[in-house]
């Protein structure tokens, strides 16, 4: 019986494989001309759609309850950091931002920078005093609110006082930012993350409230490293007598930070970066501002 239903099995495909040759299928000379012919036109046809859904999906946005109110207001509010190293960057994509929801509005009067720090940027998203923040913020600091694409990655790295012999990266203290109940520094969390995957090297964090405190701290001893974005470091190597190690304790990748109670805003900030890096623009700039 069992023999008899393989015998059957072998006789069907068969006769598929011989169905198949008949078909003659290459894509070679004037017999292959039918098949490129239609598969000519069935990519043409996907990437018609692609288009088509992509194009709605952003013109569903621009007719959102949340775009009609900025552009019944006349004006994009962005919470920026100013002393943040590379803010300048980060000011020209809100710029695009702006131009992309009110691309009828002067140039000058769309946009309305407003000054925020890593700890009042989501009280300021959520009292309505900004309509999104552009200030390094990277989404595990928070799950209360919508992030957009990644606009620049940057790696997290193990500074030192100058002057400090080579050493064995194991038990000692390393600086880094804060956290606050509301929200997670990307310095804290990356290096959570690094010492969770290197439990064996029996090493201690220390929390600052700033950059100044940590570093000053680090100046007198009180620890033998400090966590810093790479832009941070380049910012302030001129500034306190640090030096740069070997060790990457991990990336941070940078996006849009908008309200958590709706998409729209980190839909739209992710289509403009993706203009901006399919254009070059976004790589332009990198090297504009020193990124």
């Amino acid at each position: 019986m069992k023999s008899d239903i393989i015998r059957r099995y072998r006789r069907k495909l068969r006769r598929v494989q011989l169905n198949f040759r008949r078909m003659n299928f290459t894509l070679i000379g004037d017999e292959g001309k039918p098949w490129r012919r239609a598969i000519a036109i069935a990519a043409g046809v996907l990437l018609l759609a692609v288009a088509v859904i992509f194009g709605r999906a952003e013109t569903q946005l621009m007719s959102s309850a949340e775009v009609k109110t900025v552009q019944e207001r006349g004006v994009l509010r962005i919470g920026v950091i100013p002393d943040m190293p590379g803010a300048e960057l980060e000011k020209e994509l809100g710029r695009r931002i702006a131009a992309k929801l009110l691309p009828d509005a002067d140039p000058e009067s769309r946009i309305d920078f407003r000054d925020v720090t890593t700890m009042t940027a989501g009280t300021n998203i959520d009292d309505g005093t900004v309509d999104m923040v552009i200030a390094h913020m990277a989404s595990q600091m928070s799950a209360k609110y919508t992030y957009s694409d990644s606009y620049y990655t940057e790696e997290c790295i193990l500074v030192v006082k100058t002057g400090t012999s080579a050493f064995a990266l194991k038990s000692f203290t390393v600086g880094y930012i804060q956290s606050n109940r509301l929200r997670k520094t990307a310095e804290d969390i990356t290096l959570g993350d690094y010492l969770e995957a290197n439990s064996s090297l029996d090493i201690e964090k220390k929390a600052y409230a700033s950059y100044a405190d940590m570093l000053a701290a680090l100046d007198r001893g009180e620890i033998g490293g400090a966590v810093l974005p790479r832009q941070v470091f380049n910012e302030l190597r001129t500034q306190y007598p640090i030096t740069e190690t070997t060790l990457v304790i991990g990336t941070i990748n940078y996006r849009v930070m908008c309200p958590g109670d709706s998409t729209v805003f980190s839909e739209l900030a992710s289509i403009v970066i993706k203009e901006m890096q399919d254009s070059g623009e976004l790589k332009e700039l990198y090297a504009q501002y020193g990124w």
